[in-house]
């Protein structure tokens, strides 16, 4: 079951961090390196609720965690963009970090910006890499994209992915009786 995150009560911050697998491997006697790159990539999204009372909605994204507590739920999440562009159609390209498209984009994306695809069972959430101008015929993304890109893309404000929360249960801070805070910890649904 996919849900989307509560619209309210509004969140004060949405944190999406890239993460990638990668270790290194360090000598205890020399300290030489050795760095190894993997192929994991996925995000990590950190959703930070402002004080509130009981009546103002805390009930509702104590639900909303709760609700999450099995390993078959996920929600939708996601963040504005800043370019112009508002669809284009994207051609294969599973597994590597550039978008080729059928035709070319209509308008601009810049770097930074979020698109959403659908692989046929998650919204996918990219970011572009680099400025992609009006006409162009493919996009640099990350992370690789994951399955078959279908037809239907989102691009700025409904640029969504699917996330999984990454703990049973969540802390609440109760402040005072009547406030409490809540941090939404998930990980990118893979």
């Amino acid at each position: 079951m996919t849900i989307t995150i509560p619209a309210s009560p509004i969140h004060t911050r949405i944190r999406l961090t890239p993460q990638t697998a990668a270790a290194i491997l360090e000598s205890p006697y020399s300290f030489a390196q050795d760095a190894e790159q993997h192929d994991g990539e996925r995000w990590s999204l950190e959703v930070e609720y402002p004080m509130m009372e009981q009546k103002d909605g805390a009930p509702i994204v104590r639900a909303f965690t709760q609700a999450g507590r099995h390993d078959t739920f996920t929600f939708a999440c996601g963040v504005p963009a800043r370019g112009t562009a508002t669809t284009f159609v994207p051609n294969g390209g599973s597994g590597t970090n550039t978008l080729p498209l059928t035709g070319t984009i209509s308008g601009t994306l810049k770097d930074g910006d979020m698109v959403s695809m659908s692989d046929g069972t998650n919204l996918r959430l990219y970011v572009v890499a680099a400025d992609v101008a009006d006409g162009a015929a493919s996009i640099p993304v990350w992370p690789k994209l994951r399955g078959t890109p279908g037809a239907a893309v989102a691009v700025g404000a409904s640029a969504r992915g699917t996330f999984r929360l990454v703990e049973d249960g969540f802390p609440y801070d109760i402040i005072t009786p009547i406030l409490y805070d809540v941090l939404v910890k998930a990980v990118e649904a893979l």
